[in-house]
């Protein structure tokens, strides 16, 4: 009798230990007024988000349950695609749905706990606090005094240099994060693609990530892009297009990058905002070094052939330029992976790339180091 009970809470405990074959979300809400109102579990579909279950507050606290058979990324929000609330919680909570126990709590600062991959994610969370706060604190210091009209030239570029030495240390740690053990979970895929990687981590990143990573939605996009990217990086030969110039004709690339002299070739298009901003310091720039060895192409993400035609009038944009009219379909895209404009790349008088995702300052300070 006394080995069948042994056997008996052997089992138990073998059960007991063995892996949760549903999920409990137990959520602890601390803003009153959210008392009474319902909680979503969404996911998202496209652009927006579609719940999948709900459940109202009561005296603080809601509950979901359900059984996943793979770890995947959901959302908690207490609205839903125009719902709209007065409170610091509607922002939606990232949630790595996974079979177990997971612990929420909502209140101007957010935690998720229970699981291994909610755990390594508010981990990482904890990590990034500081340098998020710190961004935070330039950003709303830089619009209140543009605001007030008092911010000076100085104090501009000391708060950006700021903004840039933060971005970089988070940049670095959201590499070192997903290189250090999350290679190939959904917590780094998800990191990766909140991150905005540059085009060397990119490309480094998925060509070690392993198959959990890339099966992760929305990592396919940046499969095909880091392939792309590997025959367009800086230090390889520039790769040559064909398109219509504004007269409607046929031009290539190869036929304005010549020999001996730098090429500017600026991504941009009639309907891109931060383009046309852009626009009066590239030309500055354009008659500064024209005369030096340096030639401007420009390269149009345009759809509609007047727009784009009357665009390079406005803006005086005086060098050539050529387009296949494609939009985001176009061959600047597909052949050189640009993802956003403005971007500005520059080629070197053997044909090298040799810059890449620069904006007119940076542009102005590389020529300036490259031209005495």
């Amino acid at each position: 009798m006394r080995k069948i009970f042994i056997l008996l809470g052997v089992i138990a405990l073998i059960s007991s230990c063995g892996p949760a074959d549903s999920y409990k979300i137990t959520g602890k809400v601390e803003n009153p007024e959210l008392e009474g109102k319902n909680v979503y579990l969404a996911e998202q579909k496209g652009r927006s988000l579609e719940y999948l279950d709900s459940a109202k507050v009561e005296n603080g606290k809601f509950i979901f349950t359900g059984k996943q058979d793979s770890i995947e990324l959901k959302w908690i929000l207490f609205r839903l695609n125009g719902e709209k609330l007065n409170n610091p919680t509607q922002t939606a909570l990232p949630i790595f749905l996974e079979n177990g126990n997971m612990n929420v709590i909502i209140d101007s600062v957010s935690t998720i706990s229970g699981t291994a991959s909610n755990d390594n994610y508010q981990n990482y969370k904890k990590i990034m606090s500081p340098y998020d706060n710190r961004l935070g604190e330039i950003v709303k210091t830089f619009w209140t005094k543009n605001s007030a009209g008092t911010l000076t030239k100085e104090e501009e570029a000391s708060l950006n240099a700021q903004y840039e030495v933060i971005k970089d240390s988070i940049n670095n740690i959201n590499k070192d994060y997903i290189k250090n053990g999350n290679l190939d979970n959904e917590v780094g895929a998800y990191i990766f693609l909140t991150s905005n990687p540059d085009e060397k981590d990119l490309i480094e990143i998925i060509s070690i990530s392993g198959p959990k990573f890339k099966a992760f939605p929305g990592i396919d996009n940046y499969v095909k892009r880091a392939e792309i990217l590997k025959h367009v990086t800086i230090g390889k030969k520039f790769t040559d297009l064909t398109m219509q110039g504004v007269d409607g004709k046929d031009v290539k690339l190869s036929d304005f990058v010549k020999g001996g002299k730098y090429t500017v070739i600026d991504f941009w298009a009639s309907w891109c905002g931060p383009c046309r901003a852009e626009a009066p310091a590239m030309v500055e720039i354009y008659r500064a070094y024209k005369d030096k060895g340096v030639d401007f192409v420009g390269i149009s993400l345009d759809q509609e052939k007047d727009k784009w035609i009357n665009a390079i009038k406005e803006l005086g944009l005086s060098w050539n330029h050529m387009s296949d009219l494609k939009g985001w379909g176009s061959a600047a895209n597909t052949v050189y992976g640009i993802n956003a404009i403005p971007h500005v790349m520059l080629i070197g008088p053997d044909g090298t790339i040799i810059a890449k995702s620069l904006n007119s300052e940076k542009l102005a300070k590389k020529l300036g180091e490259l031209i005495k």
